[in-house]
């Protein structure tokens, strides 16, 4: 299907206060995360491709014909509910506190679900659901892929105190409790979100792993030394 990197990945949720300030900071019209003037980060196709492992094809899913399917296959219904859970953990969930199952409505028994253009479906549903969101009522939520927003700012903004591998897809190597690590490591010791600097663009590089996790291991010791102080 396209997404076995999916089975690796270790996040069950994902820092509320960082979550926030990542998705006022997207601009839908831009298509970009501005942290302050002249420091942005990209957000297209290819960064969701990086971020969370998608594959990268060109058929949209509103090009396939619509046909609901009632199916006793096996493959076929397993196929449809790991498509609600992508999208209603990944994509997009629903403000009414019920499964978002309209996608499906799109799938037929013969759809080849990797040769969707995922990608471009998230990043559709990142500025329908940004642009729904009423600032002015407390009780209108963001619904979209907030996990992808926080993952491409963990990745590109860069900090001293490194807490997690720099590798794709990203989603297999950052967990809640790195996440919420550095949401407290700039909330709580710096004081605000956005004020590092932005990482190059990433290249696989040949590394020890052994030496590079034990560097790791070092830096979430100095950020609990830092928070307990």
């Amino acid at each position: 299907m396209g997404f076995g990197d999916l089975l690796k990945m270790k996040i069950t949720k994902v820092p509320g206060a960082l979550s926030r300030y990542v998705v006022d900071k997207f601009d839908s019209t831009k298509m970009k995360i501005v942290l302050r003037e002249g420091v942005e980060i990209d957000v297209t196709r290819e960064s969701v491709n990086q971020m969370l492992g998608f594959p990268l094809e060109k058929k949209q899913l509103h090009e396939i014909k619509m046909n609901i399917v009632a199916s006793d296959n096996a493959d076929m219904n397993f196929q449809m509910n790991f498509i609600a859970l992508l999208i209603n953990s990944l994509i997009e969930s629903s403000s009414c506190g019920k499964a978002n199952t309209y996608p499906l409505n799109y799938v037929m028994k013969n759809t080849n679900i990797r040769n969707i253009d995922w990608c471009s479906y998230l990043l559709n549903c990142l500025v329908k659901t940004k642009r729904s969101v009423d600032s002015s009522n407390p009780t209108s939520n963001f619904v979209g892929p907030s996990a992808f927003l926080v993952l491409l700012y963990v990745d590109r903004v860069h900090y001293s105190v490194v807490i997690a591998e720099r590798k794709r897809p990203v989603i297999c190597h950052w967990t809640s409790e790195k996440m919420k690590l550095r949401e407290i490591y700039e909330k709580e010791i710096l004081t605000q979100f956005g004020i590092g600097d932005l990482n190059e663009d990433f290249v696989e590089e040949d590394i020890n792993q052994e030496d590079y996790q034990q560097m790791i291991l070092m830096k979430i010791r100095k950020i609990y030394l830092l928070i307990e102080n």
